[in-house]
């Protein structure tokens, strides 16, 4: 491989001719065919490095709106790296960012990043502003590569500690109750929601082949078309209780001849959203047992409490639910547990973070030497 300037010239195994290679003005490698001699590919090496700088000299000079960078670039340059529901996301932040960003990116600086931060925490959580802030940091550092912008204001925006919400225990009495109390429409799904740990999105999009043809395990995540997607954007396999086979086996039979094809729903009834309806219905269900401030979501803490209190390990918890850690589920629902499990609990998650430390001192240790 012989070096010309900022690129280099050489041939690749298997092909023909002579192929250059340059890095452009965005920061990412150029691969090109150059031509069947070493001639030919020297002129295509000069010619692609021009073309490269009159390209780096138009973004120099252009200077977009947030939303036009995203229409124009960005949008397609995140839909093939995020999930799908990591995409809807990220882009449902960026364009409420840009619809209250009038300044062009260059000119964006920390005052205008605080003035938006300022009207966008009136009404979202410290969680979501850090989710803003993220995706806009990653947004402007992309739009510096192409030259579009100078700085990331981004960073340096200060974000709220995130206020701890109380969540009740609810025992199983509890959850029979609330589910006796839902409207016959949504209570298959809420009965699935508090036996298996799910989110409301992913069981709301749960589809047919993602269900066991013995109605033993769902499976979440995974699925060709997007749907039944993760948080996290990974697959997990959830036991189905007593319970919940039942309310599968009731779905089942009432479609009676209609075929159950792969990508069908298995909520079809209800509809991909949790609407008014079915909120109004849920606050009057817990009204009726007695805590009328509980939140559908409760029932995933519910179920990982019970689980965590009738011995069933923490790892095991962690992964039916998709929990990140299970630091995370016993720093969360360790207190339900019983002792012996706590203790081993917490023998494996002082192993992980002491394993954590050693590999941290290790890659130190390397970037010391080299």
């Amino acid at each position: 491989m012989a070096r010309r300037g900022r690129g280099t010239i050489g041939r690749r195994k298997g092909r023909r001719g002579w192929w250059v290679r340059f890095w452009g003005h965005d920061g990412r490698r150029k691969l090109r065919f150059g031509g069947e001699t070493i001639t030919q590919a020297e002129a295509a090496l000069e010619r692609l490095l021009d073309e490269d700088a009159d390209q780096a000299a138009a973004a120099d000079q252009r200077n977009p709106l947030l939303s036009e960078f995203l229409d124009d670039e960005y949008l397609e340059v995140i839909r093939g790296k995020l999930s799908p529901g990591g995409y809807v996301a990220a882009k449902g932040r960026l364009v409420t960012a840009a619809a209250l960003l009038p300044f062009l990116m260059r000119d964006v600086s920390e005052a205008e990043a605080e003035d938006l931060f300022a009207v966008l925490a009136e009404t979202r959580k410290p969680g979501t502003m850090k989710a803003y802030r993220c995706a806009l940091s990653q947004a402007w550092r992309s739009a510096i590569l192409r030259g579009y912008a100078d700085a990331d204001p981004w960073p340096s925006m200060r974000v709220g500690k995130e206020q701890e919400i109380a969540i009740p225990f609810l025992s199983e009495q509890d959850l029979v109750r609330i589910y006796a109390a839902m409207p016959t429409l949504y209570r298959p799904l809420v009965v699935m929601l508090g036996e298996t740990c799910a989110r409301r999105g992913e069981m709301l999009s749960l589809t047919w082949d993602r269900v066991a043809p013995d109605l033993s395990t769902i499976t979440f995540g995974g699925a060709r078309d997007g749907s039944g997607g993760t948080k996290s954007g990974a697959v997990r396999a959830v036991p189905v209780s007593k319970r919940a086979r039942r309310v599968l086996e009731r779905i089942r039979a009432r479609r009676g001849s209609i075929p159950m094809h792969g990508p069908d729903r298995v909520f079809a009834e209800i509809g991909a959203t949790w609407t008014p309806w079915a909120r109004k219905a849920w606050k009057a269900a817990a009204a009726t047992i007695g805590h009328p401030t509980l939140r559908l979501h409760d029932l995933r803490h519910a179920r990982a409490s019970l689980l965590v209190r009738s011995g069933v390990p923490i790892p095991t918890v962690q992964r039916w639910g998709g929990w990140k850690s299970p630091e995370l589920v016993l720093r969360r629902y360790g207190h339900h547990a019983p002792t012996d499990e706590l203790a081993r609990a917490l023998a494996l998650s002082e192993a992980a973070a002491a394993a954590s430390r050693r590999e941290d001192r290790l890659e130190r240790a390397k970037r010391d030497r080299a």
